[in-house]
This record gives structure tokens, C-alpha cells and sequence, in this order.
């Protein structure tokens, strides 16, 4: 891990100016996902709430551009719900009947090969739209765990949120087709990089593409990403400090 860190040192992985909202997310009424129970928010609470669902606005609008009645509409399906390090969103076998907008935190998305080898599919960070979509389109159980990676605040939509908005406004399809867009691209860049790119170039590539979540992700769940071993993962980097040095 020394090396790990000397190496994210000496190439400026870590990125000048990096905010992370220091919002009290401890101090909101957070509510159970699954619907054990809600809390009533004082007005200090409900002031950081209103900052959340500004984040999440910015996220929706970077999608589309909802009328207004209709983002009324939809803000107003959302709570939010707090999840500690190691803690699930979704579990494998569970139903997917929400969907979620990433908040503050980090959540990994991961499979498991038939001899219990782990295969962190995807970093999902603030900003990004979280569920098992595969489990959430055909009403099917999850393949796919989604576990928080750190202390993590997500705002959670209400059950079967999907189905009433494609009823509601066509704005709302046109979002979901964007956000399928960016998954097919994504997976399609990660099945290439997997089949075509061999272990040091797959590591090269996360480093160009996803700098800033290096001091967030631990060196066995990036080589568990990255289709490697951690003992391959680390002369990787052991060798690329010695090219700099």
C-alpha cells in the first residue's frame, strides 16, 4: 500500500481542488430504504435536505430538461437514506424495485464467479444513478450486490417509480434512454478493455479515466475491477515508480 500511495503522490493522481459538499448528513432525517420507518425533518434538517435534492436536480437536468410540474413532481419520490461502510443497497437474490441517485459516498457494484473470486463490475460515485437495472426492467432477482465502500447518503425513490413517469411525460423516457446510453458505452468500453488491453494498459486507462476516485478505492477492490490479482496490481505499480524515479 506504501508504494500504492508514493505512486498516487509522484503522477498527481489526487486532483487540485477536489470538493466534497460538507453537508451534515448525520444531522438530516434519514429514512430506512426498505420503509421501517420515517422521520419528520426539523428546519435545520429540512434545509439540508433541500440541498440534496438541489444535487440531485443538477444531476436530472445534466440528463434532460423536465418541465417544471414534472420536476416537482419527481423530486418529491426521493428520500434520502443513510448506508455505513459495508453496508448493502442491494443484495444478490433481492428484487430491484427502486432506484437511486448517489448523494455523498461511494458504492461499488460487484459479482461473484463460480469459485467465489470477486468482480467489482463498477465505482459508483456522487451523482451517479444506482440500482440493478437488468433486475429493476425484467422484475427478476439481482445478480449483483451493491455494497456502500464508504459512509454514504443516497436519496431513494419510491417503488416503482419508473412505470409512473413513463406514464406521466415523455421527458422521462428520454432520460432513461440517456442514462442506457451511458451504461451500454461504459460496458462496452469495459468489455474492451478486459478482452483487448492487457493488465498494465487496463490500469493506465482507470488512472485516465478515473484519477480522482484513487484515494476512495482500496488496491484489492481496484484489482478486483481491473481483472487482476492485487499481487499484480502492486508490481504494476512497483514497475511504474521505477519508470518515474
Amino acid at each position: 500500500m506504501a508504494s500504492f500511495a508514493t505512486h498516487e503522490r509522484r503522477i498527481g493522481w489526487i486532483l487540485a481542488g477536489l470538493q466534497r459538499r460538507a453537508l451534515t448528513y448525520d444531522k438530516i432525517a434519514l429514512f430506512s430504504w426498505r420503509g421501517e420507518r420515517a422521520m419528520k425533518p426539523s428546519a435545520g434538517q429540512a434545509t439540508t435536505l433541500d440541498r440534496l435534492r438541489e444535487n440531485l436536480r443538477q444531476a436530472v437536468y445534466a440528463l434532460g430538461d423536465p418541465p417544471e410540474a414534472e420536476w416537482n413532481f419527481f423530486v418529491q419520490q426521493f428520500e434520502p437514506a443513510a448506508f455505513k461502510k459495508g453496508e448493502f443497497f442491494l443484495k444478490i437474490g433481492d428484487m430491484a424495485s427502486r432506484f437511486a441517485f448517489v448523494a455523498r459516498g461511494l458504492f461499488k457494484r460487484c459479482f461473484y464467479t463460480y469459485d467465489g473470486k470477486v468482480f467489482v463490475v463498477s465505482f459508483d460515485p456522487e451523482g451517479r444513478v444506482l440500482s440493478d437495472f437488468s433486475s429493476l426492467i425484467q422484475d427478476r432477482p439481482s445478480q449483483v450486490d451493491i455494497e456502500a465502500m464508504e459512509d454514504s447518503v443516497l436519496l431513494v425513490s419510491r417503488l416503482n417509480l419508473g412505470a409512473i413517469l413513463r406514464q406521466r411525460h415523455p421527458i422521462w423516457a428520454d432520460i432513461g434512454r440517456r442514462i442506457a446510453e451511458i451504461r451500454f458505452v461504459e460496458k462496452a468500453d469495459r468489455e474492451y478493455e478486459l478482452l483487448c488491453l492487457d493488465a498494465k494498459q487496463r490500469y493506465l486507462s482507470f488512472l485516465k479515466h478515473s484519477e480522482n476516485l484513487l484515494p476512495r478505492i482500496s488496491q484489492k477492490d481496484l484489482a478486483a475491477h481491473l481483472g487482476m490479482t492485487p499481487i499484480t496490481l502492486n508490481r504494476i505499480i512497483r514497475g511504474l515508480d521505477k519508470e518515474i524515479s
